[in-house]
């Protein structure tokens, strides 16, 4: 997995343009947002900004940040970038 300095953007930008809504933070290691994939509304979908990733702790749906966004606009992790 590429880290985050290849891109210039991050996984908050991501949730950003997604409009996650944020539940609560745990700076800087973990936010937490309801899931776009399981809709999940208790704040079950942890992202990870030092490493670009994230997981849902509801429906175990987990990736990078362009997986996340080609997961939630249903297209592929190219068209994502």
């Amino acid at each position: 997995m590429a880290s985050g300095t290849d891109f210039p953007f991050n996984i908050m930008d991501v949730a950003s343009l997604l409009r996650l809504n944020i539940r609560r933070r745990s700076e800087p290691r973990v936010v937490y947002a309801d899931c776009p994939i399981c809709g999940d509304r208790r704040g079950k979908l942890g992202l990870y900004p030092d490493i670009n990733t994230w997981r849902c702790w509801h429906c175990g749906e987990h990736g990078g940040m362009l997986h996340l966004y080609a997961k939630v606009c249903h297209t592929g992790t190219s068209e994502a970038y």
